[in-house]
């Protein structure tokens, strides 16, 4: 009984609830635009919606798995597996194939994987291990930069293989920072650039019309 409380203790509800509508939307939202009008099943595995059901499944798999595992072997495994993501997103640059016009996916024989979104995680488990170090102080600007670096060459990485979208949610990891300690002038900086650039894309085509 002990051990299902402890389980049951360390799951975010409302994480998985917001996670939860969000992913199921998306898939419904994927039938749409994939059925083509067609009477096909939303689980047909020959339409998109099919095989984003099969990735659903999995993944609820793997989160009972990791829900499982004791914590500290992801602190142990953190800076091997940041590595090992890492050396995948350098390989892509060489041997990378090419699909929609980006060329950030591998390919071994049937099976295609975009380590960019594996290196999502891989940055989280290594930046999380770098901050909990006990002489790491995100107010000192040494640690300061070095935790900025652990995000910032990565998505630089992703950038310039073409892959826009994932280099976005690189720079969510920075909010994290705040919550070591991080002063509130970075986020002003950081917002207003932000809303800076989304201007600037909104009023590009009337600047150039005149």
């Amino acid at each position: 009984m002990k051990k299902q409380e402890s389980l049951t203790g360390k799951i975010d509800w409302l994480t998985v609830v917001l996670y939860t509508i969000l992913t199921i939307w998306g898939w419904f939202v994927i039938y749409s635009a994939s059925a083509g009008g067609t009477e096909k099943s939303i689980f047909d595995a020959t339409i998109p919606s099919g095989k984003q059901f099969q990735w659903m499944i999995g993944s609820v798999v793997i989160a009972f798995i990791i829900l499982l595992t004791d914590s500290r072997l992801f602190v142990t495994l953190s800076y091997p597996i940041f590595a090992v993501v890492m050396f995948l997103v350098f390989l892509v640059m060489v041997a990378g194939t090419t699909i929609k016009g980006q060329q950030n996916w591998l390919k071994i024989g049937s099976f295609t994987m975009q380590p960019s979104e594996f290196a999502k995680f891989g940055v989280a488990l290594g930046l999380s291990k770098y901050m909990s170090g006990l002489n790491v102080d995100i107010r000192k600007w040494r640690d300061k930069w070095k935790a900025f670096a652990w995000i910032v060459i990565p998505m630089l990485i992703v950038v310039i293989q073409g892959d826009t979208g994932s280099a976005i949610v690189f720079l969510a990891l920075s909010l994290v920072l705040f919550r070591e300690g991080l002063e509130s002038s970075f986020l002003i900086v950081g917002a207003s650039v932000a809303i800076l650039g989304v201007l600037a894309l909104l009023f590009s085509k009337y600047i150039l019309a005149g």
